[in-house]
């Protein structure tokens, strides 16, 4: 397990290993992605879709509730986010991430920032309360780091201040195949590089932090450590 207490807490449905830097088996996920993923690549919707029917996965649910919809998916393979890609006969999402737990000493109470809900809108609201504060995909042009750091700014508000918190480095998880939320029925492999910060009182906002993105708001809340 990783040390400095951090506390990613249980994932359903979901085998999680937690890998320290050291670990030889660091780049596991890196080496099992399968052939003819579609990272980089140029598909359309309609593309996507039949590979998604060709193998099974109903998509009559995305768009709904707390899922998202299928052209989200297309964006985020679009954009070098997550990895489509049949191993085995069997389709796959691969996501390689960074995971980011903020904390904070108030009064001698220690806090720690946890994702609350997704506010779409249409008005859909989708209920998080993950157990780490941020999570953010890798972009293909960024190390674990630079998008931690990316997070920090763009969840947060903290600009460029984000580019001098010092950020501890915890070690790999992964985890898969899990059911997501996001996209039921398309069984999903994530990667993630963990990190730890503490903010200092001046970047301290008791009521939390609001992310505004055009389809949704995202918003974050302190949560009392146990310790």
């Amino acid at each position: 397990m990783c040390t400095c207490g951090l506390k990613f807490g249980r994932y359903p449905d979901c085998s999680t290993e937690i890998l320290l830097y050291d670990d030889p088996r660091i780049n596991f996920v890196e080496r099992n992605q399968g052939k003819n993923h579609t990272r980089g690549n140029v598909m359309t919707e309609s593309e996507i879709r039949a590979i998604l029917t060709n193998h099974g996965v109903s998509i009559q649910k995305w768009g709904t509730g707390e899922a998202k919809g299928l052209d989200d998916l297309l964006t985020e393979i679009q954009n070098g986010e997550s990895v489509l890609s049949v191993v085995d006969g069997k389709i796959r999402r691969t996501v390689c991430c960074v995971v980011v737990e903020v904390r904070h000493v108030q009064g001698g109470t220690w806090l720690v920032l946890i994702e609350e809900k997704q506010v779409f809108v249409d008005g859909r609201i989708r209920w998080r309360d993950v157990p780490p504060s941020i999570v953010e995909k890798i972009r293909p042009d960024e190390t674990p780091e630079i998008s931690a750091r990316r997070a920090l700014k763009e969840e947060l508000g903290i600009d460029e201040l984000a580019g001098r918190l010092p950020l501890q480095v915890l070690g790999r998880m992964t985890r898969g195949p899990c059911k997501s939320q996001s996209f039921p029925g398309l069984p999903s492999f994530y990667s993630s590089h963990l990190f730890l910060v503490y903010l200092p009182n001046y970047l301290y906002k008791k009521d939390g932090y609001i992310e505004e993105q055009d389809s949704k708001s995202t918003h974050f809340v302190w949560k009392k450590m146990m310790r």
